[in-house]
């Protein structure tokens, strides 16, 4: 049992060894799973990024067990040749300062970064290579007629688990992932082109997509979203990215107008003018490796800020009837009142927040609450016949404006006369019935004569 024991000690020892020496050999870094094709190529486009180890390694034994498919060896003609060109072209328009370099004699130096595509028929349009900032060795499967994809895109069907095997002979490296576990450019687990997994030299996966792009690495830039919708004024927060760059401290944010909180932070705050209009385009650059600004903007619409109309009076009188506190204004903005009912006995101010507009403005009105004013008209209660009547002034003492019924006071008929307030809503009406009293003779009886 001891003898038993101690030789499957060894066998186990030697295993971890020999993986030990193979990990070291080469390692797996990378996998485009969900390759972009034209919809029935995949087979054609699908990528692996891998590492050589400290020693030269060469191609003539190389074999790639795939999740799905054969293997069909490698080719390096014309046709490859000539997709290396265009790739090459396609780099360093994009700012880069690396190429992608075919192997002579099949080897691949130490420390050497490769790229495998599964096929010479592979899409140069539809996969961007970017920017690189070192030179990379690519291979090519032989392979034109394998369309179907040698990897597995996201699913939830059995087996989840997919397998790489790539081997050279005298060592091998083997990475595992899970297609449940694929994620789309937002992040979300689904079926999306681009899908792509990274590996640790452990072997731990992790899973990321950015798009059509080769499973390399790149000096890049982003802004963040293309388009945003701002309203006049306001701030917006900002998340950039920058990967691979010189100096990420080193990357700058422009703009032809507004703030920013820190130029120099992908993270910062962008504040626009209160009266910009149109729109407005934020800028976002960084030099790579290569020495040369890359950039990435982002287009901000702004939106003129909506001042809701409501039309309230300055001032009402006390016991009047109040105005109604609408909670949609007459162009059409919703939203709350501090105080729901205008009160007709204290001056109050009452203000408006918007709910469901993000560019409305708040409205602030303050209604002042005015006491009622007599107008204190004096005038006498009775005139003889005949006299002179008093004057009926359009001003009263304490300055109220207005109209009488009747413009002049009789002096033969008694009447009632109204003065209505024309410049002041919180005045009365004042009324005075004015008599009119006949002449009286006093009637004493007296002779016309004496003794």
């Amino acid at each position: 049992m001891k003898l038993c024991f101690k030789l499957f000690l060894f066998v186990v020892l030697l295993i971890s060894i020999n993986q030990k020496t193979f990990s070291q050999c080469f390692q797996i870094e990378s996998i485009l799973a969900d390759a972009c094709d034209t919809g029935a190529d995949e087979g054609f486009n699908e990528m692996v990024r891998f590492k050589i180890g400290a020693t030269a390694i060469n191609t003539s034994n190389m074999s790639v067990n795939w999740p799905a498919n054969s293997w069909t060896g490698l080719i390096q003609n014309a046709t490859t040749t000539s997709k290396v060109a265009q790739l090459n072209t396609q780099i360093t328009l994009a700012g880069g300062c690396g190429v992608l370099i075919q192997p002579i004699g099949g080897v691949l130096p130490a420390s050497a970064k490769v790229v495998l595509v599964t096929s010479q028929n592979f899409n140069v349009a539809l996969n961007y290579f970017g920017a690189i900032t070192e030179n990379i060795y690519i291979l090519f499967q032989n392979n034109t007629t394998q369309t179907g994809g040698h990897f597995a895109n996201y699913g939830t069907t059995t087996p989840l688990p997919r397998i790489l095997v790539i081997n050279f002979g005298s060592c091998s490296n083997t990475v595992t992932y899970q297609k449940n576990l694929l994620i789309n450019t937002t992040g979300v687990a689904a079926a999306a082109d681009g899908a792509t997994i990274n590996f640790t030299p452990t072997g731990v996966a992790t899973y990321t997509n950015n798009g059509c792009v080769a499973p390399v690495e790149v000096s890049t830039i982003d802004a963040g979203n293309a388009t945003t919708n701002a309203c006049q004024g306001s701030t917006i927060n900002l998340s950039g990215v920058a990967q691979n760059l010189q100096t990420v401290s080193q990357t700058t944010w422009s703009a032809s107008s507004g703030t920013f909180s820190d130029v120099n932070s992908l993270t910062s705050t962008y504040t626009l003018n209160s009266g910009s209009t149109g729109s407005i385009i934020l800028t976002l650059s960084g030099i790579n490796k290569c020495g040369v600004t890359i950039s990435d903007t982002i287009m901000i619409i702004i939106n003129n800020l909506i001042i809701p109309n409501f039309v309230l009076p300055n001032s009402i009188c006390a016991g009047s009837t109040a105005p109604i506190l609408n909670t949609t204004s007459p162009n059409g903005i919703t939203g709350t009142w501090n105080i729901a009912t205008v009160s007709n006995t204290n001056t109050d101010t009452y203000v408006f927040t918007p709910t469901g507009n993000p560019c409305a403005t708040t409205f602030s009105k303050t209604i002042t609450v005015n006491n009622s004013i007599t107008p204190d008209f004096v005038l006498p209660g009775s005139i003889c016949a005949g006299s002179t009547a008093p004057i009926l002034n359009t001003t009263s003492p304490n300055g109220i404006t207005g109209i009488w019924n009747i413009a002049t006071v009789s002096n033969t008929n008694t009447d009632t006369y109204v003065f209505t307030p024309t410049g002041n809503p919180c005045a009365t009406t004042f009324s005075k019935t004015i008599t009119v009293n006949n002449s009286i003779i006093p009637d004493f009886v007296l002779p016309n004569s004496i003794c």
